[in-house]
């Protein structure tokens, strides 16, 4: 990553293929040699529930969020921010999951640290390191989102362009395909003008000549 990173939130769309492994995590930000991390992480120290993984648990404590069911059934949302001041606080499906805590703040230097999915920490996989499950989408932001901001996130939902176009009126699926159309025509015609040759015709000045001489 190329700048510095003090204050943050992770994000993350997971799916688990079991609710009883522990300390998979879905998204992570650490130093590149490993050293330093911040993650989402589930199961570790609480099973079936989320927390903020670290070194060492360094900024590690129980939300005292209730323990997941959904997660292996559909996707759930889950989103945690860190504060400059040291808060954590995390949010599930859009909403507070059990209470912020304090600790000391993380920063990260520029171009020494990296975005890992599916693996907690390290450089390589290890015994309870990996996640078992899918990440749909996974997000990272140099700012602290706001209640609303993560509500928002959470709720928004992806809507295809087949979809799009099937939601169109008679009259506005004709508009389109005229665009089309004309768009199409319109790039075959430019194309047709770009393989021409063309000559251009520029003032050239000489050393110790004041004239100009068109060449």
């Amino acid at each position: 990553m190329p700048r510095e990173l003090g204050a943050k939130t992770l994000e993350a769309w997971v799916k688990l293929d079991n609710l009883d492994q522990r300390g998979g995590s879905a998204i992570s930000v650490q130093n590149v040699d490993g050293g330093q991390f911040d993650a989402i992480v589930f199961g570790e120290r609480e099973p079936r529930r989320w927390m903020s993984g670290s070194n060492s648990y360094t900024r590690s404590k129980s939300f005292g969020g209730r323990e997941e069911i959904d997660a292996k059934s559909g996707f759930v949302h889950i989103a945690m921010t860190y504060a400059e001041d040291g808060a954590i606080t995390a949010y599930r499906n859009g909403k507070l999951y059990g209470k912020t805590y304090r600790t000391g703040r993380s920063k990260y230097l520029a171009k020494n640290h990296q975005v890992l999915f599916g693996l907690r920490h390290g450089n390589s996989a290890g015994a309870g390191r990996m996640l078992a499950g899918q990440v749909d989408r996974a997000q990272l932001y140099d700012r602290v989102l706001s209640a609303e901001e993560i509500a928002i996130s959470a709720n928004v939902r992806y809507v295809t362009k087949a979809e799009l176009v099937a939601a169109l009126t008679p009259m506005q699926r004709k508009t389109r395909n005229e665009q089309k159309a004309e768009i199409s025509r319109l790039k075959g015609a430019l194309s047709k003008i770009q393989k021409k040759k063309v000559y251009a015709v520029r003032p050239v000045r000489f050393a110790g000549d004041e004239t100009l001489r068109k060449g």
